[in-house]
């Protein structure tokens, strides 16, 4: 921060401070050994305390749509609450690692059997799922998850 800013002092050591607990935390990955990656990091240095092998993918969909629900219109935070709804009434305690593109076929199958949506209702369901199965692929998280954006219904 300039000297010339009016607060300059108290700033400048704020960010002295957040950046020795950074580097705190990347050397403690580096020390306990292993792969780590940015998204680690930021996870840790927000207090984020969800442990990665045990996370649902329904867990990972309701966190989506929170950190969604500021930036999206009303309708479409309400279409991925419906496609939560559906997945969590068909695999509610499937692992985030776990999901593979049978999952997702199944779902549709499943949505198509039970509810008789329509072909362009079952499209927007499913481009739900897949926008959150982007994300988890992103993010490093998927596991066999990545290929699922190639799916029937969408």
């Amino acid at each position: 921060m300039k000297k010339s800013y009016h607060n300059h002092k108290t700033l400048n050591l704020y960010l002295r401070q957040q950046l020795r607990r950074i580097e705190t935390i990347a050397d403690r990955f580096l020390y306990e050994g292993g792969e780590f990656t940015l998204t680690d990091i930021i996870e840790e240095f927000k207090g984020i305390k969800k442990e990665k092998a045990s996370l649902t993918f329904s867990q990972y969909f309701q966190d989506h749509i929170e950190s969604c629900s500021k930036r999206l219109k009303f309708g479409s935070i309400q279409n991925f609450k419906v496609a939560h709804r559906k997945w969590d009434e068909l695999f509610p305690k499937v692992l985030l690692k776990d999901v593979t593109k049978a999952h997702i076929e199944k779902l549709a199958s499943y949505l198509v059997d039970n509810y008789n949506l329509k072909p362009n209702t079952l499209q927007k369901r499913m481009s739900n799922i897949r926008t959150v199965c982007i994300k988890a692929c992103k993010e490093g998280m998927a596991g066999q998850l990545c290929s699922c954006h190639s799916q029937p219904g969408g």
